[in-house]
């Protein structure tokens, strides 16, 4: 029996095929910083700059499919990093919602 790969959705091998063109880029590379990493960065003191960028929800699944499951609520990331330090340690973040309040 001979496997065969059928291609159902054009958008999703498109974002698939782009997504394999930046990991191959030297020049980017992607990066998953969960709340562990951040929580490490403040205990150990580290000075770390992150800037994080909140599309509002996950846009290519409602670009592919779009469904309720798509609707997430957005945290308030400011405060997620303040709730992580808890006061112990030198932690300072804002929220800009333009490229002119940064």
């Amino acid at each position: 029996m001979v496997a065969t790969v059928r291609i159902s959705n054009q958008m999703g091998l498109e974002a698939a095929v782009e997504a394999t063109a930046q990991l191959l880029n030297k020049a980017v590379k992607p990066v998953l910083v969960t709340a562990q990493d951040v929580s490490t960065m403040l205990r150990s003191g580290q000075n770390s700059i992150i800037f994080l960028i909140n599309n509002g929800g996950y846009t290519i699944e409602v670009e592919i499919h779009d469904g309720p499951y798509n609707v997430i609520k957005n945290w308030n990331y400011t405060r997620f990093v303040d709730a992580i330090h808890n006061g112990e340690g030198n932690c300072w973040t804002t929220k800009a919602s333009s490229s002119v309040s940064l």
